[in-house]
């Protein structure tokens, strides 16, 4: 409390609060919780490298004419349609 009787907060220039840390066991991360980021990158790497290849393959095809479009386009419309009826599935599980 300032000598006006009011109380200030920091950004009015009055005293900072000590910054309170939870604390107990709903605080702590566990090992599974902390890995879990990483074993979502592990799993879902490896899905979308097929995608990056036949995306490039078939922009590659549609720009030069003697190259095959059609092979790589349906190879990238097929992985498309398993990622749109596993996903749901899969986070459905989750």
């Amino acid at each position: 409390m300032c000598t006006d009787g009011h109380h200030h907060s920091h950004a009015d220039g009055g005293e900072p609060r000590p910054l309170r840390v939870p604390t107990g066991p709903m605080s702590r991360r566990t090992f599974a919780q902390a890995g879990g980021g990483l074993l979502l990158a592990v799993l879902v790497i490896p899905l979308a490298i097929p995608v990056l290849i036949f995306g490039v393959s078939a922009a590659d095809a549609a720009i030069h004419d003697p190259v095959p479009f059609l092979t790589p386009f349906l190879i990238l419309c097929a992985l498309s349609l398993i990622a749109a009826v596993i996903g749901p599935l899969a986070a459905a599980a989750a």
